[in-house]
């Protein structure tokens, strides 16, 4: 019992540690990237959220 209770705090431990991703427009970015799954390419003004998604 002791086990599975220490393994729970190093797993809420690591998960508390980790990074957020912090994104300037979520949906701007969300935007942008359909209109390339649609094959679209690169729309004027999407440039930034798709750079913005990829890095």
């Amino acid at each position: 019992m002791k086990k599975v209770i220490s393994a729970t705090l190093i797993t809420i431990a690591l998960a508390a540690q980790a990074a957020p991703a912090f994104a300037k427009d979520p949906c701007e970015t969300v935007l942008c990237m359909a209109g390339m799954l649609q094959g679209q390419g690169t729309v004027d003004g999407c440039d930034g959220p798709v750079k913005d998604f990829f890095t």
